[in-house]
């Protein structure tokens, strides 16, 4: 949270999303025990997560202003949460960092073309 908490807010909302999504990903591979506790952890008390949930929904709440949003907010944000969320289950599975990233990536860009107008 302190990584996430240190990035700074930029004029583009949709490069703070990305760079969080990438944050995210690249915490689960750089650390992965620490991301596989956590996990765990929030089984017991789904809580853990609530204050990254607050961060990225800001982000979305952004390009809604910025009448870039194609969806609702809260769905879009659930959207992007449960895609991150699948990402990170492969780290979980075991998968190489190799073959998560194109697939993270992939998922990334599909959710923006149908989530993001263009400016």
């Amino acid at each position: 949270m302190a990584r996430k908490r240190s990035n700074r807010q930029t004029a583009d909302a949709l490069a703070d999303l990305k760079r969080g999504w990438d944050s995210w990903i690249a915490f689960a591979h750089e650390r992965p025990k620490l991301f596989r506790l956590m996990v765990e952890s929030t089984r017991s008390e789904p809580s853990v997560m609530d204050e990254a949930f607050v961060l990225m929904r800001a982000i979305v709440e952004r390009l809604a202003t910025e009448a870039r949003l194609t969806a609702e907010v809260d769905a879009a944000a659930r959207t992007i949460w449960a895609a991150s969320s699948g990402v990170l289950t492969l780290f979980m599975q075991g998968m190489p960092a190799a073959e998560v990233k194109p697939t993270s990536e992939l998922l990334f860009d599909a959710l923006m073309a149908k989530l993001i107008r263009p400016k």
